[in-house]
């Protein structure tokens, strides 16, 4: 783990380096070491007035929401990729927005991730668009079927709870079959009722809704963002 603060005397691309995630760090190291694109990447963001904390944060977050699940092969053969998805800047045209959050903390941002929120109009003000019954139902439907696709089962969470014990009592996880992979493994999470080990599934990029792999395209992004 490097230093949270950057040392006197550092440069700021080394400590930006420094932020890549050891499994990252041993998975490049295994192919040359840190890509020369990534390297050059970090340099031109940081003479254009990126601050290296900024970039820090950014590697840091992008690694936690998208890729700390991968490991062995799936992380060996997609290292230089991943490596530069985690400083490339965002796609957003705003400056102080990264990857869909204002930096300011003050919220989503407007452009990538804009606030659905209708305005109920009442008593005799005509200006504004009115939101009726089937409006609040579908926006209703929608924050369910997102807290569903991003989090949890429970059912998951108690079939993972049931072990059985081998002749020297200790607990071994119930395993189940992968609608993914087909492989036998404890399930991680469920996607519409069924099972899935946690490499087969991951978040859309673009609305960070877990999604089997399989579904998401090349982009890594699913069929209503790629669309």
């Amino acid at each position: 783990m490097s230093s949270p603060f950057m040392e006197h005397g550092q440069h700021p691309a080394v400590w930006v380096g420094a932020a890549i995630p050891s499994p990252l760090m041993a998975a490049l190291g295994k192919r040359g070491g840190i890509p020369h694109t990534v390297r050059g990447e970090i340099g031109r963001q940081l003479e254009g007035g990126v601050s290296p904390q900024r970039l820090r944060d950014r590697v840091e977050r992008r690694w936690f929401l998208r890729y700390s699940h991968l490991t062995g092969e799936a992380l060996l053969s997609r290292a230089d990729e991943i490596a530069l998805e985690l400083v490339l800047p965002p796609q957003c045209p705003r400056g102080v927005c990264e990857d869909g959050w204002l930096l300011d903390d003050t919220g989503s941002c407007p452009e990538c991730l804009p606030n659905a929120t209708v305005v109920d109009v009442a008593d005799d003000v005509s200006d504004g668009r009115q939101a009726g019954p089937e409006t609040y139902r579908r926006a209703a439907a929608a924050v369910r079927a997102r807290m569903r696709g991003g989090h949890r089962s429970l059912h998951a969470a108690e079939e993972r709870a049931r072990t059985e014990r081998h002749e020297h009592g200790r607990r071994i996880p119930v395993t189940m079959q992968c609608a993914g992979c087909r492989q036998n493994a404890v399930p991680a999470l469920r996607w519409q009722g069924r099972p899935y080990c946690r490499p087969c599934l991951d978040s859309c990029r673009g609305c960070a809704v877990i999604q089997p792999v399989a579904t998401l395209s090349a982009e890594h992004l699913c069929a209503a963002c790629s669309g």
